[in-house]
């Protein structure tokens, strides 16, 4: 249950929670508040989930370019370690994952 009643006389009081999503006005109806509560923090937990999601695409995209930086160590140029990279999977995983971050941030309500 979401409300815990106050003892006392008269009509029934409704005392709200530090963890209650939304709030109850009265038994009668309310004003609906409760709901737009409950959908908002359903937005928001698909937003943290895909956030993570586009952080893992883009952490496992990004430490392979950054080992694939000693291609350079050992007398490659610039443009040849561009020209490799451009070629592999990670880095489609890389700007996969940080659009889908930015998405997430970014990205009016869904």
């Amino acid at each position: 249950m979401y409300v815990k009643k106050t003892k006392g006389k008269g009509p029934k009081q409704h005392k709200r929670l530090f963890f209650e999503i939304g709030w109850i006005v009265n038994e009668q109806g309310g004003t609906g508040r409760y709901e737009k509560e409950k959908e908002r923090l359903s937005q928001m937990i698909i937003r943290f989930f895909t956030f993570l999601i586009g952080f893992g695409l883009s952490v496992a995209g990004g430490v392979t370019l950054i080992l694939e930086l000693n291609l350079m160590i050992i007398g490659h140029s610039l443009l040849e370690y561009l020209a490799y990279i451009s070629k592999t999977p990670e880095l489609y995983l890389f700007v996969s994952g940080v659009a889908v971050v930015w998405v997430s941030v970014y990205w009016p309500r869904l």
